[in-house]
């Protein structure tokens, strides 16, 4: 075999050896340019659900100082509709003591009222049976000096 042979042998192995490279590196290239698509897209992907996860937790934070601030004026509506409620319970308790008062107050003075008409109509009924004693007494001695008159006319009538 001749040099130019083995160096024509050499030169095709040498041009075989670089274009297997050239593929592998053109498939290895590839592969990578593969590998950087898919890593750029979970990239873009993992963006965007970060994204999604702020915005998402922007608006709950909204929502919770919406509900808080909503609770908060619920609390003290409650407290308000509370304190009135006391209030009102005050108020009619005093009507009703205010009336519990008045109806004594009544009770009393219907009392003293009967007491007073019970006292006047005894004092009636007592100056009544008086003035009936006082009749009886005037005509038991009118009884008695009519029947003194009579008996002095009969013993002058006797007498004569």
């Amino acid at each position: 075999e001749t040099k130019q042979e083995g160096s024509a042998r050499a030169a095709d192995r040498l041009e075989q050896s670089a274009c297997d490279a050239d593929a592998e590196a053109s498939e290895t290239i590839g592969r990578l340019r593969a590998d950087i698509a898919a890593s750029v897209s979970e990239a873009a992907a993992v963006a965007a659900l970060t994204q999604n996860l702020e915005q998402a937790a922007h608006a709950a934070a909204i929502d919770a100082a919406a509900a808080t601030a909503e609770a908060r004026a619920e609390t003290e509506a409650a407290r308000v509709d509370v304190a009135t409620a006391c209030t009102q319970r005050d108020t009619a308790l005093a009507e009703v003591e205010a009336i519990r008062t008045e109806v004594v107050t009544m009770h009393e003075q219907e009392a003293a009222h009967r007491a007073q008409f019970l006292e006047e109509a005894e004092v009636r009924a007592e100056n009544q049976a008086a003035d009936k004693v006082l009749e009886l007494e005037d005509r038991l001695a009118e009884a008695a000096a009519s029947a003194a008159r009579m008996m002095a006319s009969g013993e002058e009538a006797s007498a004569a």
